[in-house]
């Protein structure tokens, strides 16, 4: 890369509903090929000292439906929010739209 003047690596950690990068906080949704945090560590320092920069893709919100689990009532976004009441409209009433003369 360094080679050909590229300068940016991006790192894709996200595929279907599993993450290519080990995760202390949800395990169960690290997929069985996955960059170590230290191998993330070690590909940081090499392209540092290519002057490349690192970054780091995780797709969302596609792609984390496997950390959040299934939807509920509360996380929905399909969920609809009760109508608020309507509030007395203060705005004048337009006026009517100009006569054209042909």
């Amino acid at each position: 890369m360094a080679d050909l003047k590229l300068n940016e690596l991006g790192l894709h950690f996200s595929d279907d509903q599993g993450f290519r990068i080990q995760s202390d906080s949800h395990p169960e949704v690290v997929s069985p090929d996955h960059l170590t945090k230290d191998e993330i560590r070690r590909i940081v320092v090499l392209a540092s000292s290519l002057h490349i920069t690192v970054v780091p893709e995780i797709d969302s919100p596609g792609h984390l439906g496997a950390v959040l689990g299934p939807p509920t009532p509360t996380s929905s976004c399909t969920t609809r929010a009760a109508p608020s009441p309507a509030a007395p409209s203060t705005s004048a009433t337009p006026p009517p739209p100009a006569s054209s003369t042909t």
